[in-house]
C-alpha cells in the first residue's frame, strides 16, 4: 500500500523517482493537508503526466495511465484504502487517466487497452464488476440515471450502468475535447464547427448546433452548456448556449 508521511518530511517526487505522489491542499490557504505516496507500482515513463485523481464521497480515486493501477485513498486523512493492478493487454502503456464514480459503490474507468474498454470496479476493493469493450480508446465519460455515456476514438456508446450491456452504438468521430450529459441529453465533442446532441436513451442524434468553431471542455450548468470554443486562426473563447 502507499504511505502517508508526516509534514516533516514532505518533499517533491521527481517522476523519474520509483514513486508517485498526491498532494492534497487546503482550498482557502492553499496549506498543504498531506502527502500520499505509492512506492510499491512504480514505473519510469520520464516527465509524461501518468495520473488523474476523481473526488468522491470520502474518497479519492487515482487512476494511473503508466502501470494500469486503480487506487482509494481517504479524502480527509490520505491513507491508502486499496490498490489494485489491472491486467491489460497494453501493459505499460494502457492510458487509465478517467474515471467516474457513484452512488451503487461503482467506479467506472476506461482505457484503450484491446482497443478501447470500460470497467466497473468495486469503489472499496478494486475487484471488477463488469468489462465492456467500446470503438477505440477511451476519451470521456458521463454517468446519467441508468446509462454511462462512452465517447471513444471511433464513436459514442451507452452502456447499461448495472452490467455494462450495450444498449446503443453511434458511429462518429468525437475528439478527446468534451463531453456532458442533462435532461436525457448527451453532448458530443467532434471535428466540426458543430455540436452534436443525442438522446442518451437510444443514441439517436437529435440535432447539431452550429457553432462555427471547435469546441472542448463542456459543462453543463442552470440549463446552459458552456464550452470553450477554438477558432481556425487558434483564438478561443468561452460559449454559453441554451439547451
Amino acid at each position: 500500500m502507499g504511505q502517508v508521511e508526516p509534514r516533516s518530511k514532505l518533499r517533491p517526487c521527481h517522476c523519474r523517482k520509483r514513486c508517485r505522489t498526491l498532494y492534497a491542499h487546503d482550498l482557502a490557504t492553499g496549506a498543504l493537508r498531506w502527502v500520499w505516496t505509492d512506492q510499491r507500482h512504480g514505473t519510469d515513463i520520464g516527465d509524461r503526466p501518468n495520473s488523474t485523481a476523481t473526488v468522491y464521497g470520502s474518497r479519492i480515486f487515482l487512476t494511473r495511465a503508466c502501470n494500469a493501477l486503480v487506487a482509494a485513498v481517504d479524502r480527509t486523512t490520505g491513507r491508502a484504502i486499496s490498490q489494485r493492478q489491472i491486467h491489460t493487454e497494453l501493459y505499460g502503456d494502457t492510458e487509465y487517466r478517467l474515471s467516474v464514480a457513484d452512488e451503487t459503490g461503482a467506479l467506472y474507468v476506461g482505457s484503450h487497452d484491446g482497443g478501447g474498454r470500460v470497467r466497473a470496479l468495486e469503489q472499496s476493493t478494486g475487484a471488477e464488476r463488469w468489462s465492456a469493450r467500446v470503438p477505440g480508446a477511451v476519451y470521456r465519460l458521463a454517468l446519467t440515471d441508468r446509462v454511462l455515456v462512452v465517447a471513444s476514438a471511433n464513436g459514442v456508446t451507452g452502456l447499461d450502468r448495472a452490467t455494462g450491456r450495450r444498449l446503443w452504438s453511434r458511429a462518429m468521430t468525437p475528439t478527446d475535447g468534451g463531453l456532458a450529459t442533462g435532461g436525457g441529453l448527451a453532448f458530443v465533442a467532434d471535428d466540426s464547427p458543430e455540436i452534436p446532441v443525442l438522446e442518451v436513451a437510444s443514441g439517436r442524434l437529435l440535432r447539431r448546433i452550429p457553432v462555427g468553431v471547435s469546441t472542448c471542455g463542456y459543462a453543463l450548468a442552470r440549463g446552459r452548456l458552456f464550452a470553450v470554443g477554438t477558432s481556425t486562426s487558434g483564438e478561443r473563447s468561452i460559449l454559453a448556449l441554451g439547451r
